[in-house]
């Protein structure tokens, strides 16, 4: 089976929202010829139809927790002189009710840093070297500082390059991110692969490459758990 590359993915999503143009259908007829493609096709195809029957439930909890912490963000303007908090509730509510861009907000509700497993914090934890420091600053939410010493590491390492990636995430470079994870999951043998496809779809929400990630997700459903769950709900959002 040849390898399905991320054009071949976002060949594969737009047949099944039934976009493609008529260069992109003969494209894709032509591939279909390939018994590996045809096989990744099929997959998608039954991922979709799972996705539609059983994936609007989560999605919908999920909303509603999202709505419900975005509410409870206004609770602290009570504490305020009753002008200003008039005005800035009159300013809040005009921004919830205009337009939001649905599909960067349910990622940002996903989006949770990867847990250091590499070098965790530990109580007396003294005369650290730079690399532990790094995953620590990280653990610790300082990416700025972590950033620092991430850049000084050996980029050749697994742990680092899929680290720093999460680091560029968390601290919304976004683009910086989904380059290191686009480097990381052209390699299916890196050690942090799967993880990767799903921080990598979250990037490209954010970034509003919506038929990049809805690829990325279906990619991810078809691996299997963590993650696999999470891509369900999400790719309902858009």
């Amino acid at each position: 089976m040849n390898t399905i590359s991320e054009h071949d993915q976002i060949l594969i999503d737009k047949y099944l929202r039934s976009s493609l143009t008529t260069a992109e259908r003969a494209e894709f007829d032509e591939r279909m010829q390939d018994p590996g493609f045809a096989a990744h096709v099929d997959a998608m195809r039954e991922i979709q139809t799972a996705v539609a029957a059983e994936g609007r439930d989560g999605l919908r909890q999920m909303l509603r927790m999202w709505d419900r912490t975005r509410a409870a963000r206004r609770l602290p303007l009570m504490r305020i002189g009753v002008a200003a908090a008039a005005v800035i509730v009159l300013l809040l509510g005009v921004y919830f009710l205009l337009p939001q861009d649905r599909p960067d907000s349910v990622a940002s509700a996903y989006l949770e840093p990867y847990p250091n497993v590499v070098a965790p914090i530990e109580k007396g934890d003294q005369g650290l070297s730079e690399f532990e420091q790094a995953f620590q600053l990280y653990e610790a939410g300082r990416y700025t500082r972590a950033e620092k010493i991430f850049a000084t590491l050996d980029q050749r390492n697994h742990s680092v390059q899929f680290y720093r990636a999460i680091n560029h995430l968390m601290a919304g470079d976004d683009e910086a991110a989904m380059t290191a994870l686009q480097h990381i999951t052209a390699d299916q043998g890196h050690a942090y692969f799967k993880p990767a496809m799903w921080y990598l779809a979250l990037a490209q929400i954010n970034l509003g490459r919506l038929d990049e990630a809805r690829a990325t997700l279906r990619y991810v459903v078809l691996g299997g758990e963590p993650f696999s769950g999470k891509a369900e709900e999400l790719m309902n959002a858009f």
